[in-house]
């Protein structure tokens, strides 16, 4: 994110090489997180829904090396995510499976009824035994196909009648904060001693600190966005930081609420939850600055009556 806007918002200083620097950068930070977690995606349409915006509001003719950077970019990233099997399979040196696959098991572990969209035990078992008994991947493939198929269709023909509810258990499971420490907990259930015994007991403590610290955050974030919507209504700089913020969040939530999901995968959220805090608090700092300067012009004028 951070080499994207020095290539797409350079400072003085920047030379034509360190913008190319930076747009390359932006492009192999892109590709890593999509290799990490493929909801990085949503990264490309806000970025391309952002700059409509900004078009539509600005002159095309001081923006245009700007734009062709962006399209540069954009076009780059999608054509390696189109060839991201191939390219996993180069930089991992390990033979992944095709993207329909991998798609195909996200969807009918998210869509599992019995878990609420988590992992699923059983479904991994059936993709593994497809795995055993099949001579050759190629022919796995596409049996695992037909199979995640079926197990999709029949998961969604299930939770038709109760998808809010299913949705709601679905998100509080993205935003459980305990997931992480009971992972710890079980990595560490193989060893014995004071070490093991002290992280159990301190569990509940830790995990509430950390249910609080991201409900506070939320709850912030939430004050920015009810302040930008405040700003919409005037011309002003934090409107574009605000909407790409809240464009991010909305995007990261919606998109991985259709596959499966764990505790972990919404630390994704921070990075939009932390843009919106920013904005909020140079919000409130330009707000208490007009305010003073409100006040001293009034406090001014008062004088100069009583003179």
């Amino acid at each position: 994110m951070y080499a994207l806007t020095r290539a797409l918002v350079p400072l003085s200083t920047t030379t034509r090489t360190d913008q190319r620097l930076f747009l390359g950068l932006a492009v192999i930070a892109t590709v890593v997180a999509n290799m990490l977690r493929p909801i990085m995606a949503v990264w490309v349409i806000a970025v391309a829904l952002m700059a409509a915006f900004v078009y539509s509001r600005s002159n095309w003719q001081r923006l245009q090396p700007q734009y062709r950077q962006l399209l540069l970019y954009s076009g780059v990233v999608l054509a390696l995510f189109v060839t991201a099997t191939n390219l996993d399979n180069w930089l991992y040196g390990i033979r992944i499976a095709p993207s329909r696959v991998e798609t195909l098991y996200s969807l009918a572990t998210g869509t599992d009824p019995n878990t609420h969209g988590t992992y699923s035990a059983h479904l991994q078992a059936s993709v593994d035994h497809e795995l055993r008994v099949a001579p050759t991947l190629n022919q796995a493939y596409p049996q695992i196909t037909r199979h995640l198929e079926t197990t999709l269709q029949t998961n969604l023909t299930h939770i038709k009648p109760q998808l809010g509810n299913f949705a709601n258990q679905k998100m509080q499971n993205f935003a459980r904060e305990d997931y992480g420490y009971d992972w710890s907990l079980y990595n560490l259930s193989h060893h014995g001693g004071a070490l093991n015994h002290n992280w159990f007991h301190w569990a509940p403590i830790i995990v509430s600190l950390a249910v609080i610290y991201w409900q506070g955050m939320l709850v912030l974030a939430l004050l920015s966005i009810m302040m930008g919507l405040w700003l919409q209504w005037r011309h002003h700089y934090l409107n574009t930081y605000l909407m790409m913020a809240a464009l991010l969040f909305d995007g990261f939530t919606l998109t991985v609420l259709p596959l499966e999901v764990q505790g972990r995968y919404h630390v994704i959220l921070y990075l939009p939850i932390i843009m919106l805090l920013i904005c909020g608090v140079a919000g409130v700092k330009l707000w208490w600055r007009q305010r003073q300067h409100n006040l001293t012009i009034i406090n001014a004028s008062n004088s100069v009556s009583k003179a």
